[in-house]
């Protein structure tokens, strides 16, 4: 008998939104185990080539940036987009 999510005894201790980003998730290998590519991008002087070969891919792509996690943010216009 399969238990679903809001059964199980887990469920409460994942208290994770699907909204937030995690950091140092290779959202990039997500990608391709749903069929499609990944890049991951440490190095900003590589940032110009995996978006080209992104851009050439024809299928679903995404480029995995790892930002500093002090790096500065900009001032949001909207709450939502910094919660």
């Amino acid at each position: 008998m399969a238990t679903s999510a809001v059964a199980s005894p887990n469920f409460r201790r994942i208290r994770r939104c699907p909204r937030v980003l995690t950091i140092g998730a290779r959202y990039d290998r997500m990608m391709e185990a749903f069929g499609g590519k990944g890049w991951y991008v440490e190095d900003p002087r590589h940032l110009r080539s995996a978006l080209d070969q992104a851009m050439d891919f024809a299928g679903p792509a995404l480029v995995n940036v790892k930002l500093h996690h002090a790096a500065g943010r900009k001032p949001q216009e909207f709450g939502w987009l910094t919660t």
